[in-house]
């Protein structure tokens, strides 16, 4: 390993975060090529999800990686945690989870205040809404969404699917923003 990286590698490792984000822009096409080969195969993930979970994982192998070796390179090192995070996110997203409850529609037809044109209306919107969000959301979005309109705090979604509070306070900011483009 040549000297500059061993350098910023234990930079990084001791918190420099200019360091760090020298090795992320070095490790760039290794990540890109890792994102689209895994993204390709379900291409229902959102990229920027994977690009911060690789950025996750090479800070791991920042922090782990004993410079010391001579068997393993560094490269070689953070592109195996990389590319395990990636598989390993990507198989969490796909875990399901129930849907939420339907609108008793039944139930509000025996209500006092029943307006059945008030009620088509919301029907059509609500189901409105859902097609736009299917069509615009990831999987991982969608399965975080879902946690979060059934009032899940955002520690108890990132429990749930095994991964950061910080990655579904993500997906939650850019669901919010495709919401606001779409309406």
């Amino acid at each position: 390993m040549d000297n500059r990286l061993s350098t910023l590698i234990v930079n990084a490792a001791s918190g420099d975060q200019t360091a760090f984000h020298e090795i992320v822009n070095a490790f760039e096409p290794l990540i890109e090529s890792i994102i689209k080969k895994y993204n390709n195969r379900s291409s229902e993930y959102d990229e920027d999800d994977l690009r911060q979970e690789a950025a996750i994982a090479l800070f791991g192998a920042v922090r782990t990686y004993k410079s010391g070796q001579n068997d393993v390179t560094f490269g070689l090192y953070a592109k195996i945690c990389i590319k395990n995070r990636i598989i390993s996110q990507m198989r969490k997203a796909s875990v399901t989870v129930q849907q939420p409850e339907e609108i008793d529609f039944d139930k509000k037809l025996s209500s006092e205040e029943y307006n059945p044109e008030n009620e088509l209306i919301d029907k059509e919107n609500y189901m409105s809404l859902l097609n736009l969000l299917d069509k615009n959301l990831s999987n991982y979005e969608k399965t975080v969404f879902k946690l979060y309109i059934l009032n899940i705090s955002y520690n108890e979604i990132a429990a749930n699917l095994g991964t950061s509070q910080k990655s579904v306070d993500n997906a939650i900011y850019r669901i919010k923003n495709k919401i606001k483009k779409l309406i």
